[in-house]
């Protein structure tokens, strides 16, 4: 059995703290960190809190991404209060700023 029969005939896992239904896979836990924060931040951009689309989509430019407060490679702590929600485009023009640089920026 391959390994995505495997994940087919798993259960989907219905999180009520969350209240969201997560889809069986290997993935399942970077899902879970997605929404907290989408829910954590009530669907507002962490840069421009503007809402946010739920719903990902790579054309739309307010679809969500996670972001590192402290960008990959400037050796950032791998804890999660270095991951925020933001739009896409709040993300992209961002690029390799800290938060806190982009913010006195903008």
């Amino acid at each position: 059995m391959t390994k995505a029969n495997r994940h087919d005939l798993m259960p989907e896992e219905y999180d009520h703290e969350l209240g969201y239904l997560f889809k069986p896979g290997p993935k399942t836990w970077k899902q879970r960190r997605r929404i907290r924060l989408f829910l954590k931040q009530d669907g507002k951009c962490f840069y421009c809190g503007e809402d946010m689309n739920p719903h990902w989509d790579g054309h739309d430019p307010k679809s969500w991404t996670i972001d590192h407060v402290i960008p990959r490679d400037r050796n950032p702590p791998c804890v999660g209060e270095n991951y925020v929600a933001s739009c896409k485009g709040c993300n992209e023009t961002k690029g390799r700023l800290t938060a806190e640089e982009y913010l006195e920026a903008s």
